[in-house]
């Protein structure tokens, strides 16, 4: 197979630049969590009418979700500093 050249943008990868790639990553998933942290809170101050085994179905599944959040922050937090260094 003959060699393509890349085209000079890829929808895949909006920048060639590894530290600019992990840095717009690191502000969307913060955005992701904040905005997780905004809907649990907001569940926590006036509960869905939902049976006492959904709402906490429904409250497990979003600490679920706010949990996998913070993972994946502190793992771009990590790849940062290793890329900073």
């Amino acid at each position: 197979m003959a060699d393509v050249p890349c085209p000079p943008y890829n929808i895949r990868m909006p920048t060639r630049d590894p530290h600019k790639l992990l840095m717009d990553t690191h502000s969307r998933a913060q955005s992701l969590f904040d905005d997780l942290l905004r809907q649990q809170a907001e569940i926590d101050a006036s509960p869905p009418a939902l049976t006492p085994a959904q709402l906490e179905a429904g409250r497990q599944a979003l600490r679920n979700s706010v949990d996998a959040a913070s993972r994946m922050l502190h793992s771009i937090d990590q790849a940062l500093a290793r890329a900073q260094k």
